[in-house]
Parts: structure tokens; sequence; C-alpha cells
């Protein structure tokens, strides 16, 4: 029962609706702890649905998770979903928890895609694309890699390999239900923002920033949009656009979205930033700045 509660999570990694497989998580980690009150997978598996992006449902994630990783500490899916909640306070401890992931079992492949996820957040990016590349040496076509590869492409500059991608590969995953239309909209977006920043076109830059901004700040909500739209306000800063990347991050930082501190503070992608004095109203960096 634990296994199947585990199987049905993995519907949010081709961007099923939480809310479409919420019955049957709850009912099968339900069913397991029934017969076993120290089932790991079970306990991984409620966290998921406390990914609500409140406080208190934040607060019984990390009760979960830690419920279920030392119950099990063998256990990969546990060790991996530990990283969710983690995310939200440190890219480097979250990295730590893929990485140990990824030992438990080599084959379970989503911890080497958070991995690489992890490495580009903190600048890593070469490290990152290595990683995926690996990843994909075992399961090609596998196809949330591909979709972090491309948003990882576009962050070192590679928008035309970014936009081949999305062409060729994710697009048609797209359409085969595989993976979540808007977050490769998303990507194609990031592409097509740098193509027509290199090239001077103003028209399209413009068009392609107002869509990367209202994904980026939910205006039009998809499932795990605070996510995927991490990289809008670095790919911002580093086409020139620092007002506008500023903004944004201030935007989401107010809003406790996916943005742990030592991202905002260490991250050589955002340096360009952070001669700003508005950089520093970030409210989690202000006791940072304070302390120093």
């Amino acid at each position: 029962a634990g296994e199947i509660a585990m199987l049905y999570t993995f519907g949010l990694d081709f961007g099923v609706s939480i809310l479409e497989i919420q019955p049957e998580i709850r009912h099968w980690a339900e069913r397991a702890l029934a017969l076993d009150p120290r089932c790991s997978k079970a306990w991984a598996a409620l966290a998921f649905l406390e990914e609500t992006g409140q406080k208190e449902g934040y607060r019984r994630q990390f009760e979960y998770l830690l419920k279920a990783v030392s119950y099990d500490p063998t256990d990969p899916f546990a060790a991996n979903r530990l990283s969710a909640p983690l995310s939200r306070l440190s890219a480097r401890l979250t990295l730590v928890a893929d990485q140990h992931a990824s030992e438990i079992d080599p084959l379970m492949l989503i911890s080497q895609v958070f991995e690489a996820i992890d490495l580009s957040r903190l600048g890593r990016h070469g490290e990152a694309l290595a990683r995926l590349d690996q990843t994909l040496a075992i399961e090609p076509g596998m196809p949330f890699a591909l979709l972090i590869k491309g948003t990882t492409l576009c962050k070192v500059g590679r928008h035309r390999e970014a936009l081949a991608l999305v062409k060729e590969q994710l697009e048609p995953l797209a359409d085969q239900g595989r993976l979540h239309p808007m977050w490769v909209a998303t990507v194609r977006d990031m592409a097509l923002f740098a193509l027509a920043s290199e090239q001077g076109d103003v028209p399209a830059a413009e068009a392609a920033t107002r869509r990367l901004l209202d994904a980026a700040r939910g205006e039009t909500p998809f499932p795990r949009w605070e996510k995927f739209t991490n990289p809008v306000a670095l790919l911002l800063v580093r086409w020139g656009r620092k007002e506008e990347a500023l903004e944004l991050l201030l935007f989401r930082s107010r809003r406790e979205l996916d943005q742990p501190y030592d991202y905002v503070l260490l991250s050589p992608d955002l340096a360009p930033l952070r001669d700003d004095p508005r950089f520093r109203d970030d409210p989690r960096l202000q006791e940072v700045y304070t302390r120093s």
C-alpha cells in the first residue's frame, strides 16, 4: 500500500494536479499506516499533501518526512522527498539531501534530476548539465530530466539548444500528456526571451518578458509554477533587466516562494543585484545583514 501511494505521487512529475491524485495518495498511505505505523513511504507520500504554501502545512510536511527518514534511513523515496521542505530553507542543505537519496539508490533517477536543480541554483550550471546527461544516458527521453535540461541551457546562454530541445522533444512530450503544457511553455518563453534579447528584437523580448513575469508571479497558476519559474529572475539579470529582476525577486520573497536565503545571498547569477539597497529588503536577508 505504501508503494502504491508513492507511485501516485510521481504523477506530479508529469504535471498532474495534486487535486486529481490527492484522494488516492491519502487512501493508500492511510491504509499502509494502518498496517504499519512506521511505513516510511506512506509518511513521505502524505507529506506531498501538505505542499499548500501555508506555514502549518509546511510544518506538517517536515514532521512527516522526518518520521519517514527516521523510520527507514535506507528509503530513497523518503530521503528524496525531504529535499522539498529543505528547499525553502537552504539550497545547500537541499543538495545534500538529494545527493544522499542518489547514493541510497542510484537508479532512482528523480533524485539525480533534483541534484541538477540544486547545483544549478547554486550557480554550478556545468555540473548540473553533466548530472542531467548522466541521467539521460541511463534513461534517454526521461521527460522531467529533459525539461530541467532546457531551463539549465537557458541559464548558461545556450538558448538555441534549449529552443531546439523544446521543439524536438518537450513539445511532443506535452502533446502526449507526459509533461504539463505550461512547463514546456515556460521553457520555450525563456529561450525565446534570451534569443530575442540577443538579436535586439525588442517587441519579441518584451512579449516573452510579460509572459514570464505573469507566470513567475502566479498570475496564471499551473502545477508547481513557483518552482518552475524560479530561474526567471536570474535570466532577467543575465540580459540586463535588473529592475524587473529585483522587483520579481522581492515579490516572490515576500510571499515566501521557492527562494532559500543562501540562493538569494550567494548565487553568482544574482550578484549584479546585490549593490542595490533594495536587495536588502528581502525579509529573510534582513537578519543576516543586521548580524554582519
